[in-house]
């Protein structure tokens, strides 16, 4: 069986439409990303698509309100990580294990997938998936996601500095890791 991934169209109203991206152009840009870093997250394909589209109605209820100065990429990883420990939350499923395993979980994971996957590649997401929490979120966020440094820190509640002092730790150790096999 061969799930597919189609986000709803959202609303779009006044609020919406205002600033110098409307809410429809910024839902349509990111969206796809939005739901991978959710499945990342919760590793649910049904959960992570409820998330992004919870993140993407309270970011549209309050759109008009936002500064238009900012880029709201930021502000939407925000809601969806709150709303991903919100659920992870509930589910009572807080082992350290089982959120590495969520965490790392690939969007296109299926038997086909795994397959295809190469024996690097397998030993890449296991350097990555060896780290600790914090490390491993960051490098998902700045290598997988794209955020810049900002986008992180306001994302994770962090300084400039720790995010970079993270980053660069977390890189190391997946490439001291990495270096038998390249």
């Amino acid at each position: 069986m061969t799930a597919t991934t189609t986000m709803p169209a959202m609303p779009v109203g006044d609020a919406a439409d205002s600033g110098p991206e409307s809410f429809a152009e910024f839902f349509e840009r990111g969206w796809k990303k939005a739901y991978c870093f959710a499945l990342h997250l919760v590793g649910e394909r049904e959960q992570a698509m409820d998330i992004t589209q919870e993140a993407y109605l309270r970011l549209h209820e309050r759109w008009a309100s936002r500064d238009p100065a900012r880029e709201p990429t930021a502000w939407l990883y925000s809601v969806i990580r709150n709303l991903a420990i919100d659920h992870l939350r509930r589910r009572a499923r807080r082992q350290e294990a089982e959120i590495d395993q969520a965490l790392l979980r690939s969007p296109a994971a299926g038997p086909d997938k795994a397959a295809e996957q190469s024996e690097l590649a397998e030993r890449l997401w296991a350097a990555i998936r060896s780290l600790p929490a914090e490390q491993r979120e960051i490098l998902l966020l700045r290598d997988w996601h794209g955020l810049d440094y900002g986008q992180i820190a306001e994302v994770l509640g962090l300084s400039l500095g720790t995010v970079s002092s993270r980053l660069h730790h977390a890189r190391e150790k997946v490439r001291e890791q990495m270096r038998r096999y390249l």
